[in-house]
């Protein structure tokens, strides 16, 4: 039967390319660690003895900005490595890590990994391709945060995280709304807000076990693609709403726009 927390280290797309024996030697300075809700496994500014996988529960990783506001950055679903970052920086973790749920974690000692990329070359060029597409992932978010609206953030949120579940695709929110909104650089009342309309469209159903079901993938997707130059975006017609679609149907002459009255700008 295959040890779980080897499977895991298997599994990773970091170690996925390693050989057996490789493989073998991390799991000697490797140990399986319960953690329980809400407990901290490293904290901003903390020196990097240990890296983390973990095998199951959630986690989130958050940053302590100017005036020690904290912003969720990500949240770590099982299978996914974290704490990797500070490895190669040098500089101590960059952010904080903190389990959403009771969990488990593989952790991983630093300086014995160290020493074995140091000594592998391939084993160094997965690192560091491992870590280039952090930063792309990191890059990608920051775009969608930059362009997105309210709606658009929370869309692809639902579509990035679901998993089909039959003919329905389901999202396991993995934080409280107050973190979500944070990912999602909203306000708590936004995020309610929009999800409201979205279940209201009938697009999204949410359970109280947080859970989320998407009713209408598509509808998401058109959400996030962006009109043609010079074109209006086309009219949402609710079910059994014919106005203004049928033969010899005529069109509601618009009324004139009001002029904005104060100063305007160059």
């Amino acid at each position: 039967m295959t040890d779980p927390p080897t499977e895991l280290l298997r599994c990773n797309p970091l170690f996925a390319g390693f050989p057996e024996p490789q493989l073998h030697r991390i799991m000697r300075f490797a140990r399986r660690r319960t953690v329980h809700a809400r407990q901290v496994l490293y904290a901003q500014g903390d020196a990097c003895g240990e890296i983390f996988l973990l095998g199951a529960g959630a986690v989130k990783l958050t940053h302590d900005g100017a005036a020690r506001r904290r912003k969720v950055l990500n949240f770590i679903e099982p299978g996914r490595l974290f704490g990797e970052t500070a490895l190669f920086s040098g500089h101590g973790h960059a952010t904080s890590a903190e389990a959403l749920e009771d969990s488990w974690v593989l952790a991983i000692q630093a300086a014995p990994l160290v020493r074995l990329l140091q000594s592998d070359p391939l084993a160094a060029w997965r690192a560091l391709v491992h870590v280039a597409r952090q930063c792309d992932d990191l890059l990608h978010q920051a775009a969608c945060l930059g362009r997105y609206n309210a709606r658009q953030r929370l869309a692809a949120f639902l579509l990035e995280r679901s998993r089909a579940d039959g003919a329905t695709r389901t999202v396991h929110l993995p934080g409280r709304q107050v973190e979500i909104a944070s990912l999602l650089a909203l306000t708590p009342e936004t995020l309610c807000r929009e999800v409201t309309k979205m279940r209201a469209q009938g697009w999204i159903a949410t359970r109280g076990d947080g859970v989320v079901e998407i009713r209408q993938p598509r509808a998401l997707e058109a959400v996030l693609t962006p009109a043609r130059p010079g074109e209006r975006p086309a009219r949402r017609v609710a079910p059994g709403d014919t106005a203004g679609t049928g033969p010899g149907r005529s069109k509601k002459k618009a009324a004139p726009k009001r002029r904005l009255e104060g100063p305007t700008g160059p």
